[in-house]
């Protein structure tokens, strides 16, 4: 089985819940992480890695919380994967050429290229807006995200 990582899933659930429920309002990671069951330990090394990306933004004190840089609709999930992951690579040959010496004779290689692409491409495809919508359609009240995926 091939897996989206956990840092992924789960960043994606904590950004979900972010756009649909306190659009422009400071939440706090502990509401975050009891409401959506995830260890608010591993949502602070997550949402590091999205304050970093420019995805959210944070402010401290009692009134803080993380909340997104910009609209849902303006932000894909491909901003999201490149901010939690890197870019998006099914082999290193495909980030770093130079990594592996059967680059240029690799029968592979062209594959994992064409595989990374529409990769790509379905994720520059898809906003944070639309999963929203997918979410909401998908559980009726819109409410919980899957706790294990």
């Amino acid at each position: 089985m091939m897996a989206v990582s956990t840092r992924i899933r789960y960043g994606l659930r904590a950004l979900i819940y972010l756009a649909r429920d306190h659009k422009e309002q400071f939440i706090p990671l502990n509401f975050i992480s009891e409401k959506e069951h995830i260890s608010q330990k591993y949502l602070e090394n997550i949402f590091t890695l999205l304050k970093k990306g420019k995805i959210v933004t944070a402010v401290r004190g009692p009134e803080g919380g993380y909340t997104l840089t910009k609209p849902p609709a303006e932000l894909t999930v491909y901003e999201i994967v490149k901010a939690l992951e890197g870019p998006i690579a099914p082999s290193k040959c495909v980030s770093d050429p130079h990594r592996c010496s059967n680059t240029g004779d690799c029968g592979t290689r062209d594959f994992w290229k064409e595989f990374q692409e529409h990769t790509e491409h379905f994720f520059k495809s898809k906003t944070l807006s639309e999963v929203v919508g997918q979410v909401h359609k998908g559980n009726g009240d819109g409410k919980k995200t899957c706790l294990y995926g």
